[in-house]
């Protein structure tokens, strides 16, 4: 396997998993057990954070392909 092969693979890998946490804590929310406002904005805090990584991850290997 060649290292940009490998890259590639962990890239996608990454996405994937940051895909799978944040549909996990909207699926928390969805399910409306939370036991209080302040647990519900923590998970809603949680989702932004998780996205925003995904969004930045996304945007720098985009310059680093474009290098």
């Amino acid at each position: 396997m060649s290292a940009q092969t490998f890259n590639q693979a962990l890239e996608a890998e990454t996405i994937k998993r940051l895909d799978a946490a944040i549909a996990g804590q909207k699926d928390t929310l969805a399910a409306g057990q939370l036991p209080d406002h302040s647990t519900y904005r923590y998970h809603a805090g949680v989702i932004k954070g998780l996205e925003d990584a995904k969004v930045i991850l996304q945007e720098a290997l985009s310059d680093i392909q474009r290098v």
